[in-house]
């Protein structure tokens, strides 16, 4: 999990000039996934 993560983070990054939409997208999906990690860790 940690690593799609951090995929989705730097996709988000890397969407972040180009297509605004896309780049939201992604960092939504990033912070639930942030979440769930936090969440089964604790």
């Amino acid at each position: 999990m940690e690593r799609k993560y951090k995929r989705l983070v730097e996709e988000a990054y890397n969407y972040e000039y180009t297509d605004h939409s896309l780049s939201d997208v992604c960092t939504f999906e990033a912070l639930q996934l942030d979440q769930k990690i936090k969440f089964l860790k604790y």
